[in-house]
């Protein structure tokens, strides 16, 4: 099975992804997510991508665990995620978007957002939904032993 970029439409087979560590990680990570956080995030990566090369597996799994840690209300990240990329695509469209280095952009839009209500609960830990995704997280943790 292959997957297909849809912005270049290039081509890697699902094996070749899944048999680099960090790609693996990522996938595991990512389908532990509710899909709204989970979407953005995806998009969000995309803007530490360079022009000129594609995100390394190692660099996109480090950069989501430190948006993870930023934040710990889902459904506020994912809002501010949004936020971040529809603005950022909006500068890239008029032609004055550098690749991000750093989260300061999402940092300013977190402080700017409202807090979140007392009837959510910020210290849930993200539990995977699907029976798909906790094998995956279990997969994982086996792996590393824990």
């Amino acid at each position: 099975m292959n997957l297909t970029c849809p912005c270049c439409h290039a081509r890697i087979p699902l094996e070749a992804a899944a048999a680099d560590d960090a790609a693996r990680s990522l996938m595991a990570l990512l389908a532990g997510l509710d899909r709204p956080l989970g979407v953005q995030l995806i998009a969000y990566l995309g803007l530490f991508r360079p022009r000129s090369r594609a995100l390394g597996w190692a660099r996109a799994l480090r950069l989501a665990g430190e948006v993870l840690e930023l934040e710990p209300d889902p459904a506020r990240l994912a809002a501010a995620l949004d936020e971040t990329v529809q603005a950022l695509r909006r500068k890239r469209d008029a032609g004055a978007f550098a690749p991000l280095r750093n989260h300061n952009y999402l940092r300013e839009v977190l402080r700017h957002l409202p807090a979140p209500t007392a009837d959510t609960e910020p210290d849930r830990p993200v539990q995977p939904r699907t029976r798909t995704a906790q094998a995956l997280c279990a997969l994982e943790e086996f792996r590393h032993g824990r």
